[in-house]
């Protein structure tokens, strides 16, 4: 994560090249192999002198805010990577930066916000699609997030990231029937007390209070421990 990238931006064009944009391009390398050499803060000093002689250059933008992200400097390599999409705001690396800084700062409606626009440059990737749904779920948007998630599960298929989250949703809104399927798809796939629990709450909310408790049950075995649980199986067994 945050690596910076040593690429240079003159590639057999450097004469068409300001002096000014060709030192920073120099600087910028130089910093750049300072930091690959383990001299980070010398690393750093380098590439911000060469964005002072070169403010528009997205390509040192993107390796500083890629450096912050590695000294976990998640707010400033927001800064850096806002200055980058202004430059460009369809560059997909960018929007990715972005998301990723925005996580990191706890601000998930600006990593929602890039991911949208990520999605709708690259309406085929699945991947994007995930993220993009598992972010609106964080934010509660849970109609926003199914839709994505079903678009996810059309590139991704049987993806497991995909069926728990999706499921997730539907249980969140009450539709059990939807959930199911998935979350049995999930079980077939591996085990775990998350999933169950999951099941458990469907089934229950079905009104199928013996598969309730046998999931419930199952997430037991598999290390869900707490005596609120326990006491929640006890009366579902005396409501059957």
């Amino acid at each position: 994560m945050g690596q910076a990238s040593g690429k240079s931006i003159f590639s057999g064009e450097d004469s068409k090249l300001l002096p000014r944009e060709k030192l920073a391009v120099e600087l910028n390398e130089k910093g750049v192999e300072l930091v690959m050499q383990g001299a980070q803060r010398e690393g750093i000093a380098k590439i911000k002198q060469a964005l002072a002689h070169d403010p528009a250059n997205t390509t040192i933008l993107y390796n500083l805010a890629g450096l912050y992200l590695a000294q976990n400097q998640s707010v400033a390599a927001m800064e850096v990577m806002e200055e980058a999409l202004r430059l460009e705001p369809e560059e997909v690396t960018f929007l990715e930066r972005m998301a990723e800084s925005a996580l990191l700062s706890n601000n998930v409606s600006v990593a929602v916000s890039s991911f949208e626009k990520l999605a709708s440059i690259e309406k085929d990737n699945g991947e994007v699609m995930l993220k993009l749904g598992t972010l609106y779920a964080m934010e509660k948007e849970w109609a926003k997030a199914e839709e994505s998630l079903l678009l996810a599960k059309e590139k991704l298929d049987d993806d497991k990231r995909v069926l728990k989250n999706l499921a997730n949703v539907y249980v969140v809104q009450s539709k059990y029937e939807l959930a199911i399927p998935l979350l049995q798809q999930v079980r077939k796939q591996e085990l775990s007390a998350e999933n169950d629990i999951a099941l458990a709450m469907a089934y229950e909310g079905l009104g199928d209070l013996p598969k309730a408790v046998l999931h419930y049950e199952n997430a037991q075995a598999q290390g869900e421990k707490g005596e609120d649980l326990q006491r929640h199986i006890e009366r579902l067994k005396s409501l059957k």
